[in-house]
């Protein structure tokens, strides 16, 4: 494949792998695995990072309003990944356990391999806690984070 085909497999990949249309979406990729070449068929891996348009805008609006130029965005397990320093050698699992999703991020030796998010979240964790202890919701999230 040529270098210059690249974006548009990206984007028909995306399409096949992202369960919204891509008008709502914000892509980018990087070539994690391989070496593009034009002479030879080499086979790639690709991280691709997925973003609703909405929390772009959000992020926009917020640094318009606090006179910021803002220059990038950043996906947060890229800053979960470079703080793993001296873990370079190993594979990790990162999860982050969030109030709205929960993120499952793979790590090979410094290099983020897959993450990704789903619906179930610490305040859905909570929520079974305390019904299943029968204990209030305040009580039922101290006990969830000593876990």
């Amino acid at each position: 494949m040529a270098k210059e085909e690249i974006p548009d497999a990206v984007r028909y990949e995306a399409r096949r792998h992202t369960p919204l249309p891509l008008s709502e979406v914000t892509l980018d990729w990087q070539v994690i695995e391989g070496r593009i070449s034009e002479k030879e068929k080499t086979k790639l891996k690709i991280l691709l990072v997925v973003v609703l348009n909405e929390v772009v805008n959000q992020y926009s609006q917020i640094a318009k309003l606090a006179n910021l130029d803002l220059q990038s965005l950043e996906a947060e397990v890229f800053a979960f990944a470079r703080s793993s320093v001296g873990a370079e050698k190993e594979v990790m699992a990162l999860v982050d356990i969030g109030a709205r999703s929960t993120t499952c991020s793979i790590i090979d030796k410094g290099v983020l391999k897959r993450s990704h998010s789903f619906d179930v979240c610490g305040n859905e964790l909570t929520d079974l806690v305390s019904k299943s202890l029968r204990i209030d919701y305040s009580r039922a999230e101290v006990l969830k984070n000593k876990i």
